[in-house]
């Protein structure tokens, strides 16, 4: 179907009830009806019937919208705004003038981000030996996205993941670990960490070196080929896993698990029917496991902020429970994060290209964490991390920004070989 009348065909299933307004983070900050998922959908309405040109200003509210999927969640027209939106940013794409030539600064981060393994080894090595905050610091990276993306790099990115961890004791299974594009440079330690309590649980686990992704970043930009290339991609890489014996996918990401749940929606086949039932969220995995419930956990008396992403709220469902998780952690005391926006303003690279309005949705987190300190911070979503990890940086406070999972395999009785932490 032509892209235009696939857009004509799904902004009609919207009634104009306006029930998504007030869950819109944009429409919550700005107030505007063109801020909001309804004023959307009536703007890319008009553009794919004609009465609309593409102006810069259609263009910026579009590109506006954080893709959190708030809306969506609540629509009970069950509009599907996420590719409305997908779309939408695609045929501005069709219809944009000859785009200008990306500079170096564009073209190392777009390699970056997709997970080109080069590049990412030398940024680790950066990160490790304080090369790139050097480099941030002295301008040499400029004040724009890059300079940006040099200032979240985590400080702990040193050393190669292994390929894949026997289990300890009676084996239950095998299973895999979906990286995704940016895994082994910026979730190391989770990555780790959850090989380990997977481990102890009696199975063993593959960390695939191939590279792959699940196409969030290019669905949200709206290069929809681009996404289908890196979906075909990864469903054959764990198609080919499957075959060998992994009975199940495990995600660390909400994001990544989240739409690796609807690959058969937006990439419908037989790769793809018999990959998502075996694809789970690793928190909802281990709460689950039989195994899990009798592993024994060192008392800690941390006081561990809790940040839901909106990604595990508006994709994961109620199985995804983090606090669950960490309460098998005796004397462990949990705050839970204040939601005023509903996001935190990371939304994937959303928080490189519109960083005012990221900073300005992630600021009632900052401030109930100076308000109430806590000794760290833990969220299911790298992004989120790597946005209010950089916030808290910038006003001083030391609270550690970290996966669930590390929290708890730093507390496993036993003592994990490779992913014990200290916070504080």
């Amino acid at each position: 179907m032509k892209l235009q009348d696939r857009l004509l065909a799904a902004t009609d299933q919207c009634v104009l009830c306006g029930i998504c307004l007030p869950h819109c983070p944009t429409f919550q900050l700005r107030g505007q009806e063109v801020e909001s998922p309804r004023g959307r959908i009536a703007l890319l309405q008009a553009l794919a019937s004609g009465a609309l040109e593409p102006t810069p200003a259609l263009r910026e509210h579009i590109d506006n919208c954080l893709v959190c999927r708030s809306c969506e969640k609540r629509c009970p027209s069950g509009v599907r705004y996420t590719e409305i939106i997908s779309d939408g940013r695609a045929l501005l794409r069709e219809l944009q003038a000859t785009p200008r030539a990306p500079d170096l600064a564009s073209r190392l981060e777009t390699r970056l981000l997709a997970g080109d393994g080069a590049l990412g080894g030398l940024t680790r090595l950066a990160a490790r030996t304080g090369l790139a905050p050097l480099a941030v610091r002295s301008g040499l990276l400029g004040q724009g996205r890059l300079a940006h993306l040099g200032r979240l790099l985590p400080q702990d990115s040193s050393g190669a993941l292994p390929r894949r961890l026997a289990a300890k004791d009676e084996m239950q299974g095998r299973v895999a670990l979906f990286l995704g594009c940016t895994g082994r440079l910026f979730e190391r330690r989770a990555l780790l960490a959850a090989a380990e309590l997977l481990s102890h649980c009696g199975y063993a686990v593959e960390l695939p070196r191939a590279p792959h992704c699940c196409g969030s970043r290019a669905l949200a930009h709206g290069d929809l080929a681009q996404a289908e290339q890196q979906r075909s991609e990864t469903l054959a890489l764990f198609d080919g896993l499957l075959t060998e014996g992994v009975t199940a996918v495990l995600t660390l990401n909400s994001a990544c698990g989240g739409l690796l749940g609807q690959f058969e929606r937006w990439a419908p086949g037989e790769a793809s029917t018999r990959l998502v039932p075996k694809v789970h969220d690793l928190v909802t995995f281990l709460l689950q496991e039989p195994r899990f419930a009798t592993l024994p956990f060192n008392p800690s008396p941390l006081r561990v902020a809790l940040h839901t992403p909106c990604s595990a709220t508006n994709l994961l469902g109620p199985g995804h429970d983090p606090k669950a998780l960490l309460r098998r952690i005796p004397g462990l005391e949990l705050v839970s994060m204040p939601q005023r926006y509903g996001c935190c303003g990371a939304a994937g690279d959303y928080l490189l290209d519109h960083p005012q309005t990221a900073d300005t949705l992630r600021e009632p987190l900052l401030a109930a964490l100076a308000e109430a300190p806590c000794a760290a911070l833990a969220t299911s979503n790298i992004g989120c991390a790597l946005h209010l990890a950089e916030g808290l940086r910038a006003v001083g406070m030391r609270t550690e920004v970290l996966h669930p999972l590390v929290l708890l395999a730093g507390a496993l009785a036993e003592g994990p070989s490779t992913t014990t932490t200290h916070v504080g």
